[in-house]
């Protein structure tokens, strides 16, 4: 039996909920494609952000009451030094919801304390690594190393039934594109699994991301699948 690169897509609804959902209730799409649109731009300005301040954020909810935008950022503390003026931080991001919905906003931040067991997070320390190292063979022997000692970490996350306590069980990595500065121009393949990797199997939480990562050779992508147990 085949299985589902991305196996998010088969326990949603199931095990695990779905990020963004909209309910029209026979109304026109149209309103619902402008928010989607405000939505999906104000994202992509905080990226840029990020990138050029070097902050590693896992991810970011926004939602919309009486006209005021609520957006609260999760993080982590390895690169989010005391250089950063925080104020003027919330300051930039205020301008730029006023800007893109004309009301107000309320921004927060919340300290991800285990951010080593969440897959958006370990993408974006690949790309910090890549570009301080340079070699994906180093990058992933890092990422490895990292994961394999935190097996067994627990977190709390949230299913279709609520908050649950999950563990980490297994991983699997792997990075596709060219690595070498060789005459072969065929991209090439390298992956690395440790413990349980129950793809198939509903009774169990999986974080999957797909990343873009950018080389001097140029584009690679790196796959990540962490594997929990729910308790």
């Amino acid at each position: 039996m085949a299985q589902k690169i991305n196996p998010t897509s088969l326990r949603l609804g199931t095990t695990q909920i779905w990020n963004v959902f909209f309910q029209n209730y026979g109304k026109s799409y149209h309103v619902y494609f402008k928010i989607l649109y405000k939505h999906l731009r104000i994202l992509e300005v905080l990226n840029q952000i990020y990138l050029k301040k070097n902050i590693i954020i896992d991810h970011k909810n926004i939602w919309y009451s009486k006209n005021q935008v609520f957006l609260n950022i999760y993080y982590t503390n390895f690169l989010f030094s005391s250089k950063i003026n925080y104020l003027l931080f919330l300051k930039v991001i205020s301008q730029i919801i006023f800007k893109s919905y004309l009301t107000g906003g309320t921004t927060r931040f919340y300290l991800q304390s285990k951010w080593f067991t969440t897959a958006n997070l370990i993408g974006a320390y690949a790309q910090y690594l890549l570009n301080n190292l340079g070699s994906p063979k180093k990058l992933l022997w890092n990422i490895c190393t990292l994961l394999q000692t935190h097996l067994n970490s627990y977190k709390i996350s949230y299913s279709k039934n609520g908050p649950i306590c999950i563990a980490l069980k297994g991983f699997k990595i792997r990075i596709v594109g060219r690595f070498d500065n060789s005459k072969n121009q065929m991209s090439k393949s390298i992956e690395q699994y440790i413990g349980v990797l129950p793809l198939v199997c509903l009774n169990s939480h999986v974080e999957f991301l797909n990343k873009e990562i950018y080389t001097k050779l140029g584009v690679c992508s790196l796959q990540i699948w962490l594997f929990y147990k729910i308790y």
